[in-house]
């Protein structure tokens, strides 16, 4: 049962935290903010990941997902996908990440 299912069958809300990125996002950015994602993760939260484009970057959807997928395969030790990326209201790209059931850290 993952953690998710857990809080759902106790009532008790999973913390989510959100980490918002953008298309064309630099080396050392994507460091910092995903160093970030794998403490949340660590510490038992849920991660909603935003991909904002701007412009003309609404054109190439594959960056965002690329950079969702590289997340993700970055944390695949403590988290998995709970929502694939999504394109949402037409600038935005959204991916949740849920921490696996050993993973967390107290």
């Amino acid at each position: 049962m993952t953690k998710t299912a857990v809080a759902v069958d106790s009532g008790a809300p999973v913390p989510t935290k959100v980490m918002k990125y953008r298309a064309t996002i630099g080396r050392s950015d994507f460091e910092t903010k995903t160093a970030k994602v794998t403490v949340f993760l660590q510490q038992g939260h849920r991660v909603r990941m935003t991909v904002l484009y701007r412009g003309r970057e609404v054109r190439h959807p594959e960056l965002g997902v690329a950079l969702c997928d590289r997340v993700a395969q970055l944390n695949r030790h403590l988290a998995e996908v709970e929502a694939p990326p999504e394109l949402r209201d037409d600038r935005t790209l959204t991916m949740v990440l849920v921490p696996l059931q050993g993973a967390a850290s107290p």
